[in-house]
């Protein structure tokens, strides 16, 4: 151990962004925080903080609960990166009770769609009889909320299966390395393992020399399963490219906030759109002096609002996934006119921006997320409305 540290004591790194390392398990750990960061963007929406509390207790308090996840998942991701037998066996038993304590949390905790005994007083139980007139009282938005957390149970069981498996793993080589018994073997460092996998024939780094010398047509078709789902026109997979570790990890936590985000907008505001449109239809019959009574015929009749807002919904979640792969398939058109040396299109750096661009990098996942939230909303709005004046 002290040969590894080299003589120097630091907090071992969770993840490197910049080497191809467990790439996937990365990705996999992130998605799972995605449901941690679907709470803090509906208490940002929907206000859910306590009155008592100013600005900044409550900035204070949202940082420390993203720092709180953080360490929550760091034990895992820096276990993989030390890749050591003892690391990876801590790192199994820590990942075997946190799941267990995340199912029996979920369990008994209540539904995500009923209010909980803090909030009932507040709201004198008007959300959960409205979920109880529009749903029923049977076992809807408790199948639904098992529905919804299927995504992150499947991220755990990867986990939790992975971990054991690459312990067995490790285990089998540092015994296959006992008995081979060569005084002569050469230790080589992790970076020094990599370069030598990038040598080999069937390895990401050879395909795009080779790939540089072929035309587009002459290219051989990626293998990946994944390339026979997306389209070509929205997104071509590619063999000799691979993204770093950051870009999957950022990706597949705003898939899984997305997915949530949209489940939850289904379900919680969905019942509220009968009580909208009376609410709008009164405030324009009264503008266009128009009684309410029943029978008597409206010059300006509103649509029912659910299929339009359902239809929006689902729009704003595929137009918004659209884009994420559009910019995904940028990123890769730009790190490749880099490795050709182009630099056309990217700015020229600044000595005297280079605190920006410091701060920029550490904010880049956060501002990521935040603006393709955003983006979100607003294409649901747009296309709410649109939906409503096509169906008026």
């Amino acid at each position: 151990m002290r040969q590894k540290l080299k003589g120097y004591i630091a907090p071992v790194i969770p993840i490197d962004f910049y080497m191809h390392i467990k790439r996937k398990f990365a990705a996999v750990v992130f998605a799972i925080i995605a449901d941690e960061l679907v709470d803090i963007v509906s208490q940002v929406l929907l206000g859910e903080t306590s009155n008592d509390d100013g600005v900044i207790v409550v900035y204070i308090l949202r940082i420390a609960k993203v720092l709180v996840i953080g360490l929550r998942y760091y034990p895992v991701l820096s276990a993989v990166y030390i890749d050591s037998i003892l690391a990876l066996l801590c790192a199994t038993f820590y990942a075997w009770l946190d799941f267990s304590l995340t199912v029996v949390d979920q369990s008994l905790c209540q539904s995500d769609f009923y209010p909980s005994d803090d909030n009932f007083d507040d709201t004198n139980g008007t959300d959960l009889e409205i979920l109880f007139n529009y749903y029923g009282t049977g076992h809807n938005l408790i199948l639904i909320t098992i529905l919804s957390d299927i995504p992150r149970y499947i991220c755990w069981s990867y986990i939790v299966i992975k971990l054991p498996m690459l312990l067995i793993t490790k285990i089998h080589k540092t015994i296959k390395h006992k008995q081979e018994n060569r005084p002569n073997r050469l230790h080589l460092t992790r970076e020094e393992k990599i370069l030598l996998h990038s040598l080999a024939p069937h390895s990401v780094e050879m395909t795009y020399v080779r790939n540089l010398f072929r035309s587009i047509n002459q290219r051989s078709t990626s293998r990946s399963f994944l390339s026979r789902l997306i389209p070509k026109f929205i997104y071509q997979w590619r063999d000799d490219f691979r993204f770093s570790s950051r870009i999957l990890c950022i990706y597949s936590t705003i898939f899984l906030v997305l997915v949530f985000i949209t489940i939850q907008a289904c379900i919680l505001v969905l019942p509220y759109m009968d009580i909208m449109q009376q609410y709008l239809q009164q405030q324009v019959d009264t503008l266009t002096g128009v009684s309410s009574l029943i029978g008597v015929q409206r010059e300006f009749p509103l649509p029912n609002f659910v299929p339009p807002y359902v239809i929006a919904i689902l729009a704003a979640f595929i137009i918004t996934i659209i884009q994420l792969l559009t910019l995904l398939a940028n990123i890769r058109r730009n790190l490749l006119q880099i490795f050709r040396g182009d630099d056309s299109e990217i700015p020229v750096r600044s000595k005297s921006k280079y605190l920006s661009y410091t701060t920029g990098n550490f904010h880049f996942a956060g501002f990521f997320i935040g603006y393709v939230i955003w983006g979100y909303i607003l294409t649901a709005v747009f296309a709410f409305i649109v939906c409503i004046c096509i169906d008026a």
